[in-house]
């Protein structure tokens, strides 16, 4: 919800983390906070920061014109980092109907994505590790 509680905004990155391997798509929505109902021609700016404050992802004077957008976001690295949805304005007859327009943000977390390949090769090293340690126990009883 925006601080002038004219607009309510949902956004969703789907069942997974954010993280650094894979673009991660925010689907984004602006709602009436009255009506609940979808706005129109909803003209807002996205935008991401890391923990220091430094913009790491802008897409400025975007149009929603049936109310939902997409922002597909690459991070850079894992940690915290704040969204920042600026809506300028929205109206079914005029983009910037300025009863529309505050900012909302939100803070998540980016996670590191594990590599998966690691677990292969260690499941390897660890099977030739105990195949080498049972051949040396064999030749020392012999």
């Amino acid at each position: 919800k925006t601080p002038e509680e004219t607009i309510d905004i949902l956004v969703d990155f789907g069942d997974s983390q954010p993280g650094i391997e894979n673009k991660t798509s925010f689907q984004i929505e602006f709602l009436d906070h009255q009506s609940g109902e979808l706005l129109e021609n909803v003209n807002y700016s996205f935008e991401v920061f890391d923990s220091q404050g430094t913009q790491i992802y802008t897409s400025q004077n975007q149009l929603a014109q049936d109310g939902k957008a997409i922002q597909d976001v690459q991070f850079p690295k894992a940690g915290s980092v704040t969204i920042k949805i600026n809506v300028i304005g929205a109206d079914s007859n005029q983009p910037n109907e300025i009863s529309y327009t505050g900012d909302a943000t939100a803070v998540i977390t980016v996670v590191p994505e594990f590599p998966f390949g690691i677990l292969g090769i260690m499941g390897v090293v660890l099977g030739i590790s105990l195949i080498i340690s049972k051949v040396s126990h064999k030749s020392h009883f012999k």
